[in-house]
């Protein structure tokens, strides 16, 4: 995000007007955690900017002199910025905030040690890690860099990490509804200061209500793609393909990728076979520091799923192939969560059954540059190999 302190960017994201969970404005005074920081950041998440604007006071918040969305706090010998942004950037009160960041500038060690083990504490009494579908924890001492299995064994270092002139810690966490958490220590020469995030960047994303159907639309044509949401690993609904060419022999669906740069505007396509054929499978526009789109296939559906289970074959039934300056996934977490999503729907299960040749997993990224990770997501491609 380009508006954050540090090089990893810290938000909390909600939609102008209808958001994912969104919660409904309150009578001012009404008790908020105002003793809790980071419960204070989340409870903000979908409320009209008039609403905390007018709190803000309550909440010992002093708007920032000509800047608009930003609010100052000085508590404890140390200094807080509460910053907020609405679509388009338009500080009208109807609008709903949908980005904001609290930063801590703090001079003294003990006390920014203090004030992170804090965030991270009330984090954790309010969270339940099982939901949580990425998490990504590292830390570097000295240029010495860690990373770390769990919440758990990364909230015990703050005390633990031994350094002489810098040390930085970084925690992303997301969760399977949406919500997205990140906190940030940097003690540095020249930047000491704290960042903590709360978003939910699905909110950003109307996607359509996809129609629910109970047959398999389109098990006539010849290659299965679904689609699976790259924060939350969540069924987006499937299209199939028809191949007009004899399908091939080989053990892997034989794709041809045309792809452009994105310098401002560029795309991704891919074909069955070679791309004089006209065999495509799929075409992805991609923006730098904006947003494409997936112009083929348009006709996505969703279906009723099982509890049929169909256990992961490792990578070996997997295919990965180099389209340009994109790869298939190939990471073993990621492959298994996608696995788990696709398997119970029946449109897999049928494709799946009728196949000789591996699956191949694409992630497709339509914003690159200063976009946003939360517009992508993969994509799956199964071929019926019995025609």
């Amino acid at each position: 995000m380009k508006h954050s302190f540090f090089a990893v960017a810290l938000s909390v994201l909600v939609l102008s007007g209808a958001l994912v969970g969104c919660q409904k404005d309150e009578p001012v005074g009404n008790k908020v955690p105002t003793d809790n920081e980071f419960a204070l950041v989340k409870y903000s998440v979908g409320k009209s900017y008039r609403y905390f604007k007018e709190s803000a006071g309550s909440w010992g918040l002093v708007p920032k002199p000509n800047r608009e969305g930003r609010f100052l706090k000085q508590e404890n010998g140390y200094n807080k910025e509460f910053s907020v942004w609405t679509i388009g950037y338009d500080y009208n009160d109807t609008n709903v905030i949908y980005e904001g960041s609290l930063y801590v500038n703090v001079q003294n060690f003990d006390t920014m040690k203090s004030v992170f083990k804090r965030w991270l504490a009330e984090f954790r009494a309010v969270t339940n890690l099982k939901n949580m579908v990425r998490v990504g924890f590292s830390s570097s001492a000295d240029n010495v860099k860690k990373s770390y299995e769990d919440f758990d064994s990364f909230m015990a270092d703050v005390d633990r990490l031994q350094f002489q002139n810098e040390l930085s810690m970084y925690a992303q966490l997301v969760e399977n509804n949406g919500f997205e958490y990140h906190f940030t220590f940097c003690w540095r020469q020249y930047v000491k200061g704290l960042e903590v995030q709360v978003s939910n960047r699905l909110a950003l994303r109307k996607e359509p209500e996809l129609p629910m159907v109970d047959h398999i639309v389109g098990k006539e044509n010849d290659i299965l793609v679904m689609k699976v949401d790259y924060m939350t690993f969540k069924f987006m609904g499937y299209s199939t393909v028809k191949i007009a060419d004899a399908l091939s022999d080989a053990d892997t669906i034989p794709f041809c990728t045309e792809y452009k740069d994105p310098c401002d505007f560029g795309y991704i396509k891919l074909y069955y076979g070679r791309k004089d054929s006209g065999n495509l499978l799929f075409n992805g526009s991609i923006v730098w520091a904006g947003c494409g789109k997936m112009e083929y296939p348009k006709d996505f559906v969703t279906c009723r799923s099982n509890m049929m289970d169909i256990i992961y074959p490792g990578q070996s039934r997997f295919s990965f192939f180099d389209g340009g300056s994109h790869y298939t996934v190939t990471d073993e977490y990621e492959l298994k969560r996608i696995w788990q999503t696709i398997t119970p729907m029946e449109a897999f299960q049928w494709y799946y059954g009728r196949t000789a040749k591996k699956v191949a997993v694409y992630l497709y990224t339509p914003s690159v540059g200063m976009g946003d990770p939360a517009d992508g997501y993969y994509l799956v491609f199964v071929e019926n190999s019995r025609r």
